[in-house]
């Protein structure tokens, strides 16, 4: 079965989270948030995301200028690589 994704995008605070929490609940999903990928990604570069909620955000927009916004694709596609098959939030 090929893996399917659905990407959850908003402000800080909007609810994305809670969303997310309750579609895999309820769908039997995986969620799998930004941190999540950032952490994946400072593993194979050795650079660690930051921890606190601001640092995240520079973090992400530098991951962002340094991939043309691709960051999150790829690291997708490294769980998807590694036979995690399923649905993702």
């Amino acid at each position: 079965m090929k893996p399917r994704i659905v990407a959850l995008s908003g402000p800080v605070g909007a609810g994305k989270t809670t969303l997310a929490e309750n579609l895999a609940a309820e769908y039997g999903a995986t969620h799998v948030r930004t941190r999540d990928l950032m952490a994946q990604r400072g593993q194979r570069t050795g650079v660690a995301p930051p921890i606190d909620r601001a640092g995240l955000q520079a973090h992400g927009d530098q991951l962002d200028a340094e991939t043309t916004g691709a960051w999150v694709a790829e690291e997708l596609a490294e769980l998807v690589e590694e036979g995690v098959d399923g649905f993702y939030i």
